[in-house]
C-alpha cells in the first residue's frame, strides 16, 4: 500500500537517501565500499579491513517500494584505519553479488542497533 502523497514510497518505508542523511548527521558521512574479495575499504584513507575487524555501530535494511527485490542493508561504523565514520550499502537477497554475500556472512549485526534512528543517538 502506498501513501498518495508519495506514490513511489511504501508507507513507513525509509528511503536510502533518508537513511544516509541520518547517518551523515550522526557523523557517518564517509563511504565504505565492499571489495571484490569480500572486505571493506574506506574511501577516505584507502584502508581495507576484513569484515571481522569492522565494528558495525548501526544498520538498517531497505526494500524497494516498487520492487521488493531491491534489497539493501546500510551499515555504518568507524574506520579502524582513520577513525572516521563511514557508511556502506550492501545488497542482499536475489540481486546480491558474491562479494556482498561474503560481507553479509561475516558481519556481526547481533550487537548493532537495527534502525537509522540509532545513528542519531
Amino acid at each position: 500500500m502506498t501513501d498518495p502523497s508519495t506514490p513511489d514510497e511504501a508507507i513507513g518505508a525509509s528511503t536510502l537517501l533518508s537513511v544516509l542523511g541520518d547517518a551523515a548527521d550522526a557523523g557517518f558521512s564517509d563511504q565504505i565500499m565492499v571489495t571484490d574479495e569480500g572486505e571493506l575499504r574506506c574511501t577516505k584513507c584507502d584502508t581495507t579491513v576484513p569484515v571481522a575487524d569492522f565494528e558495525v555501530e548501526g544498520f538498517q535494511r531497505l526494500e524497494g517500494a516498487s520492487d521488493p527485490a531491491d534489497m539493501l542493508i546500510v551499515i555504518w561504523g568507524t574506520c579502524p584505519g582513520c577513525g572516521r565514520g563511514g557508511v556502506a550499502t550492501i545488497g542482499y537477497g536475489p540481486n546480491a553479488g558474491p562479494a556482498d554475500g561474503k560481507v553479509l556472512g561475516a558481519l556481526d549485526l547481533d550487537s548493532a542497533p537495527d534502525d537509522a534512528g540509532s545513528a542519531a543517538s
